[in-house]
């Protein structure tokens, strides 16, 4: 009866280490762990990258929420059959992954179809790229001078200081596009003058 009782107490350790780490990240919240570059938080799912820009490519089958789901439905299930009766114990064991396996499988399943599903896809580093942007000129440009143009860029409005990369000048309300960006000025050209 030794080898029941040890496996017993296993089960119950793997069932009360998964269900406190369960409810201690749900009143701490989440956690972030960073690694080359990419920040994670506990579900796996791309945050951020280190130059800023947010990303979103759903979650890892191994994240910590699944991983605490299979821990807590293994132990669980294996500590009630293990007590239950005389049950040959590799059976045990095998019922027991299973449900752990299931268990990590739906919140995998819910993490990715329900909580992650409707997000915006992963953005890419030309999202982010401004030569060839159309912009709005909001603070006249005189010739030589800086002024001011917004625009769309990232599924954000953005607003920088820009200089005529032509002679001339550009009235607030201009089109322009942006052939360049050097220094924190972009260098814009009227939209008229771009296309010719």
């Amino acid at each position: 009866m030794l080898i029941p009782d040890v496996m017993a107490g296993v089960y119950l350790g793997a069932f009360l280490f998964g269900l406190l780490f369960t409810i201690a990240s749900f009143v701490l919240g989440g956690h972030s762990f960073a690694g080359n570059g990419v920040h994670l938080d506990a579900s796996g799912v791309d945050l951020h990258t280190d130059a800023g820009h947010h990303v979103g490519h759903g979650p890892s089958p191994f994240n910590l929420q699944v991983l605490a789901a299979f821990v807590t439905f293994f132990g669980g299930v294996g500590y009630v059959l293990s007590i239950a009766g005389p049950i040959w114990g590799p059976f045990v064991f095998l019922i027991a992954l299973v449900a752990g396996l299931l268990a990590g499988g739906a919140i995998f399943w819910f993490l990715a179809k329900v909580i992650y599903g409707g997000q915006t896809p992963a953005l890419r580093e030309r999202d982010f790229q401004l030569p060839g942007t159309i912009a709005r000129v909001t603070s006249p440009i005189r010739e030589g001078g800086v002024g001011e143009i917004v625009f769309e860029k990232g599924g954000r409005q953005r607003v920088e200081g820009a200089r005529l990369a032509i002679p001339g000048s550009a009235a607030r309300g201009t089109e322009v596009v942006i052939v360049r960006y050097e220094q924190g000025i972009a260098y814009v050209e009227p939209i008229d003058e771009f296309f010719k």
